[in-house]
């Protein structure tokens, strides 16, 4: 909690840098986690201030995506059900940060709902869950880093 008042702090005051490096260390530390253990490829920023978790989105895509990606990269935001207004939040934010800081396409999750009694199945979009595919990931990384700086798993043989 005091490394998200210190990294708000620092975003507030537009000490990007200095934000930033406040929230490698608490993830160097073990404060703040931002990946689900069961889930390989997602973030989950439930809990997160808003810049501290578009400080979340940064850290992942310059120093983690690349290390090794076997998928998509999904990031899940909520969909504002337990604000105040009932307005997501950290939504918008991780969008701009996505398309305005590093120019990556993502979609919204679709997930599909059955309903027991009618045996129906329908897809409905996931608007607290953004998934940015390997594809588009890639992308990215032939673009900003290195070959050898990042493996891809492609699956197959």
């Amino acid at each position: 909690f005091l490394y998200m008042q210190a990294i708000d702090a620092c975003a507030d005051a537009a000490m990007e840098e200095e934000a930033m490096q406040l929230y490698a260390l608490a993830v160097q530390s073990g404060a703040i986690s931002h990946w689900l253990d069961d889930e390989p490829l997602t973030m989950d920023l439930h809990g997160f201030t808003q810049q501290t978790a578009a400080c979340a989105v940064r850290h992942v895509l310059r120093h983690e995506i690349g290390n090794f990606m076997s998928g998509d990269l999904r990031i899940v935001t909520g969909a504002g059900h337990h604000s105040a207004d009932g307005v997501p939040l950290l939504l918008p934010r991780v969008e701009r940060v996505l398309t305005d800081e590093f120019d990556l396409a993502y979609e919204h999750e679709w997930q599909q709902r059955c309903c027991e009694e009618t045996r129906n199945c329908t897809l409905q979009v996931n608007k607290g869950c953004l998934v940015v595919q390997l594809q588009e990931l890639f992308r990215y990384l032939t673009q900003t880093k290195p070959f050898e700086m990042y493996v891809v798993n492609l699956g197959g043989a």
